[in-house]
């Protein structure tokens, strides 16, 4: 795997992972829980500024651009059927469903993408590029932050059954 193929890589999973928090967002934002909306929205400006970062350490380090190709959803958080009903369409057992669907599709994301920076570290490691792995170290703490939260809320989901009358 050459830096080029690396950078592209981990620009692919960021821009993906940025996505995901904002359907992840306008999910919450649909069934009522505005304030897990605003915190995955925060995530969003949070992710786009590590993108900006590892785009700027490439053109640093390397005095390239990354080639970035198509980008593809990873997962699909809002079922398709969903996109012609309204608010008022939809139950609480589909909110519950809804509710329970994000928090796994968010735990199971950031347990890949600490999978994925810790590999690209490794590589980059291997590679003799020190400094350039050393970028990857904060986004691997944070990532294991988020999948601390991502288990904290999925067992307080769990003890009140996916109900989203108790603000998250």
């Amino acid at each position: 795997m050459t830096i080029d193929e690396i950078f592209s890589e981990l620009s692919t999973h960021m821009l993906k992972g940025i996505m995901l928090h904002d359907e992840m967002a306008q999910c919450y934002s649909f069934i009522g829980v505005k304030s897990k909306a605003k915190s995955h929205y925060k995530a969003v400006r949070h992710e786009i500024k590590n993108l900006q970062k590892l785009q700027n350490l490439y053109s640093d380090y390397y005095g390239k651009l990354i080639n970035q190709g198509p980008i593809q959803k990873s997962q699909e958080i809002i079922p398709t059927a969903w996109f012609n009903h309204s608010k008022k369409d939809l139950s609480e057992a589909n909110r519950q469903t809804l509710i329970k669907s994000i928090n796994d599709s968010w735990l199971r994301w950031e347990e890949l993408t600490k999978k994925e920076y810790q590999n690209k570290y490794l590589k980059l490691m291997e590679m003799g590029e020190i400094s350039v792995a050393d970028f990857l170290i904060p986004l691997i703490e944070n990532t294991e932050k988020e999948i601390m939260d991502a288990r904290e809320e999925q067992l307080f989901l769990k003890s009140i059954n996916y109900s989203k009358e108790v603000e998250l």
